[in-house]
């Protein structure tokens, strides 16, 4: 009989940290996205990008370094002069980890992952993740992910050759990334 209590007791913490590694992030007041795990294709990949972050407000610039496991993303958000903003790590059996050194407005760790999946992850992928939301490939050239809430066009991530670009159109802001180097990393 002790062991069945210890067993449910085991099992009813499981449940419940599986609930709080399992949340979604808010991409805007109404959109959440659950991050999915990195697609094979992707695994031991390594890019380092520049980000420029526009609002009608400011202008933010960071360096976002990347790695992608089999079980793991690894990212390192850095300031212009390599200061580091945050390092994050994320996987499906641990959720989000955060580490914040210095507070930069405007700039949202959990955010930029998912914006980083929804922008490199497979169609099919993304839309295991997407909440109030629907994904629609550009019909003309293929190279723009539109976001639609209802009738409503809410982002999109246009692929061009030189950079990527991510319109925000409700909350009103765009995020240029332009890609410096790509690697394949042994893990």
């Amino acid at each position: 009989m002790k062991f069945f209590i210890l067993m449910c007791i085991v099992l009813l913490n499981a449940c419940s940290s599986l609930e709080k590694q399992n949340k979604p992030v808010f991409l805007d007041q109404h959109s959440q996205f659950y991050l999915q795990p990195v697609p094979k294709e992707l695994w031991g990949h390594s890019s380092l990008q520049k980000l420029l972050i526009t609002t009608p407000q400011d202008n933010h610039e960071l360096l976002l370094q990347t790695e992608l496991l089999p079980n793991q993303i690894n990212m390192v958000g850095l300031s212009p002069a390599g200061l580091v903003l945050f390092k994050l790590t994320w996987s499906q059996e641990a959720g989000i980890q955060t580490n914040t050194n210095i507070m930069a407005k405007g700039i949202d760790a959990k955010v930029m992952l998912a914006y980083y999946q929804l922008a490199n992850w497979p169609i099919a992928v993304i839309r295991l993740g997407l909440q109030d939301l629907l994904i629609k490939l550009s019909p003309e050239d293929q190279q723009t992910r539109d976001f639609w809430r209802g009738h409503e066009l809410v982002f999109s991530v246009e692929h061009k050759a030189k950079h990527n670009l991510m319109t925000h159109y409700i909350n009103h802001y765009q995020i240029k990334i332009e890609t410096i180097s790509q690697n394949i990393i042994e893990f």
